[in-house]
């Protein structure tokens, strides 16, 4: 049976989430991920907000920023007016860090979001990486999430909020914990939970 394949997936999920600890893949799979999209052609215009990569990415380098077309720091994402409007996808690893820019309200996660409810050429496809699964600023993430991807998470609070996915099983909570670097189980709201869906990223 051929694996299902969330970066070269025909369908784009318009929010998706990508969760796991330090070193276990989930910075690799953003960039993967960004990689395929700039095979897109028009269609293939990525924003990376990135909070610690240097003023001149390498291209293709460690950070996020070096697989995007466009990348800026967290505080230069005030607002979606300078956002233009050709970009079809924003990655954001450390979302929950990145994304407030000092904010409470976290309305620029909500604004990406409304305007990936889009289907026309100014729909935007939102890419979060976070740690912090439980943070209520990413409360709008996990309602209109349409894809998760779940590297090693192993805090009682972060499986609590996985295991309300509907579909997840007791085999893939049980398995989460023990995932080595680069294996990742995977949550789709059409295709359904994959468990295990492995893949060596690293």
């Amino acid at each position: 049976m051929q694996l299902f394949d969330p970066t070269r997936s025909s369908r784009d999920a318009h929010v998706q989430v990508v969760l796991g600890m330090p070193g276990h893949g989930k910075s690799t799979y953003i960039c993967k991920v960004l990689q395929e999209w700039s095979k897109r052609g028009a269609r293939g215009i990525s924003l990376a907000v990135d909070g610690v990569c240097p003023d001149k990415p390498e291209p293709h380098g460690k950070h996020i920023a070096g697989w995007a077309t466009h990348w800026c720091r967290p505080e230069a994402l005030k607002d979606l007016a300078a956002l233009p409007e050709q970009i079809s996808m924003v990655a954001c690893d450390e979302a929950a860090l990145c994304l407030s820019t000092g904010r409470t309200d976290f309305r620029i996660m909500e604004q990406l979001i409304r305007r990936g409810r889009h289907t026309g050429p100014h729909g935007v496809t939102l890419l979060l990486g976070t740690q912090r699964v439980v943070d209520p600023r990413l409360a709008e993430a996990w309602t209109n999430a349409q894809r998760v991807v779940i590297f090693r998470m192993r805090g009682p609070n972060e499986l609590e909020r996985i295991s309300k996915l509907a579909g997840m099983t007791q085999e893939a909570l049980e398995r989460i914990p023990h995932l080595p670097p680069g294996y990742c189980v995977v949550w789709d709201i059409d295709e359904g939970l994959w468990y295990p869906w492995v893949k060596e990223w690293l």
